[in-house]
């Protein structure tokens, strides 16, 4: 699936028989993601991926999902490369270790610690004391958009792996 073609389906799920006051109502991960600007990058990367399709499926998944902020941070160059089909396992890898299996909402986030095992494998370590929610490295900007099969919460960075 390319990005136009993941747009476009978003697009077209984003402005279907949805109420006016909740235009993203009735929205996959994949369609969520692709209907907020601040995921764009994140698209991209899930479709060099091919991860774009997973988020479509029933889930329930939680997205930790980097901004185009955190993107930054890896720098053009660096996402350029992860991009090319010859690094697509180690991209695959990266954004695996944002998607958690299970629908975790802030509020079964805040006030805890906990570990949540991930797509990739590891465990990706959740801190929601101190007045703060991270994941990994990363701070949790908006937290608990809603979709059809999960959840996504916004972060300022791209998390690796260990």
């Amino acid at each position: 699936m390319d990005r136009r073609t993941f747009l476009s389906a978003s697009a077209a799920a984003a402005f279907g028989a949805t109420p006016a006051l909740s235009w993203t109502y009735g929205l996959d991960l994949n369609a969520r993601l692709g209907a907020n600007a601040q995921f764009l990058t994140l698209c991209d990367a899930l479709i060099a991926a091919d991860l774009g399709g997973l988020l479509s499926q029933s889930g329930p998944y939680t997205v930790f999902a980097p901004n185009l902020a955190a993107f930054d941070h890896v720098g053009q160059r660096e996402l350029a490369r992860l991009m090319t089909p010859a690094l697509r396992p180690t991209l695959r890898r990266i954004l695996s270790y944002h998607i958690v299996p299970g629908e975790f909402g802030a509020f079964e986030l805040i006030g805890r610690r906990r570990s949540l095992p991930t797509l990739a494998g590891p465990m990706l370590p959740v801190d929601g004391t101190g007045g703060s929610l991270r994941v990994g490295t990363a701070f949790v900007g908006e937290a608990g958009l809603s979709a059809t099969n999960g959840v996504i919460h916004q972060i300022n960075r791209v998390l690796r792996p260990a």
